[in-house]
C-alpha cells in the first residue's frame, strides 16, 4: 500500500473498524491520523501504543451517520485528500 501512495500516509479513513488498526497505525507518516467512523469489523482494537504516542499520531472516531455527517469528518481529517483504494472489505496491510 506504502508504495500505490508513494510514502507514509497523512491520514487513513477507515470504515470498517478494529481489525485495520494495527496495519493503519503502521503506514501513517508521523503526526498522521487514522479516522474511524465503524466498527463492523469488531467491537476491540488491540494496538502498540507506540504506534500512536511516540510517532504523535491519532485517532479520531465516531459512529456512522448521514452524508453530512461523513463531509465533516473529511473536513476534520485535515482538507483536501488524495484517496488511494487498496480494495473492498478488510485491507491487507
Amino acid at each position: 500500500m506504502l508504495e500505490l501512495a508513494g510514502g507514509p500516509l497523512d491520514v487513513v479513513i477507515d470504515g470498517y473498524g478494529a481489525p485495520t488498526w494495527p496495519g493503519a497505525l503502521r503506514v501513517l507518516r508521523p503526526g498522521g491520523r487514522l479516522v474511524s467512523y465503524g466498527d463492523t469489523g469488531g467491537a476491540t482494537a488491540t494496538v502498540a501504543v507506540d504506534e500512536v504516542y511516540w510517532q504523535w499520531r491519532s485517532i479520531l472516531g465516531t459512529s456512522m451517520g448521514s452524508p453530512r455527517d461523513f463531509r465533516r469528518l473529511l473536513e476534520l481529517a485535515g482538507g483536501p485528500l488524495d484517496v488511494v483504494i487498496d480494495g473492498y472489505g478488510a485491507p491487507t496491510w
